[in-house]
């Protein structure tokens, strides 16, 4: 789900910001969202990832079962 959010900027680092982004045939909605999910995985280790957490879990049960049915 995408919103629609609002933020301060210089304007005129808004208008070179976009500019560029039109001289490399992308737009400030695409760059702005690369630069989140980038930041993000960079730094991960701040959020919570349900997908690694599943993992472990589901590594853990297996390893349990296991070792209960030697």
């Amino acid at each position: 789900m995408k919103k629609q959010r609002n933020f301060k900027v210089d304007i005129d680092e808004w208008e070179i910001f976009k500019k560029n982004c039109q001289e490399n045939d992308t737009n400030a909605s695409v760059e702005l969202r690369k630069f989140i999910n980038r930041y993000n995985k960079e730094n991960r280790e701040v959020t919570f990832n349900f997908d690694e957490a599943l993992e472990k879990i589901t590594e853990d049960r297996s390893e349990l079962l296991q070792r209960l049915s030697e």
